[in-house]
C-alpha cells in the first residue's frame, strides 16, 4: 500500500486553484465576444461612443453572467465532493475495517 500511495498518490481528485479575473476573463474568449468585440472597435473608430459603451456594457455583462452560472456549478460540484464517504469499508488481511477513502 505504502509503495503505490508514493508512486501514484492519494486516491482523490487534485484540487486547482483558478484565478476569479482570469476565469472571468475567458468567457470574452468565444467567437460571439471576438465579433462583439470587432463591432466596439469599429464603433469607436467611427466615433460612435453610445454604440461603443453598449456594446462593451453587454461583453460584460455576457461574461458576468457565464461566471456567475459556472460559480454556481462549481459550488454545487463542491458541495457534492464533500457529500461523498469519506470513509471505505474494505477487507484486508482478513479483517473488515474502515479506512479514509483517499488510501483505497
Amino acid at each position: 500500500f505504502e509503495t503505490r500511495l508514493q508512486l501514484h498518490g492519494p486516491n482523490k481528485l487534485p484540487e486547482k486553484k483558478e484565478s476569479k479575473l482570469l476565469k472571468f476573463l475567458g468567457f470574452m474568449w468565444n467567437p460571439l465576444s471576438w465579433a462583439m468585440e470587432v463591432a466596439a472597435i469599429i464603433s469607436i473608430a467611427l466615433l460612435d461612443y453610445a454604440d461603443f459603451l453598449i456594446i462593451v456594457a453587454l461583453l460584460f455583462l455576457n461574461a458576468a453572467i457565464g461566471y456567475y452560472e459556472e460559480s454556481n456549478a462549481a459550488n454545487a460540484v463542491d458541495a457534492l465532493m464533500k457529500s461523498l464517504a469519506p470513509e471505505a469499508k474494505v477487507k484486508r488481511d482478513g479483517k473488515w475495517a474502515s479506512i479514509p477513502a483517499e488510501q483505497l
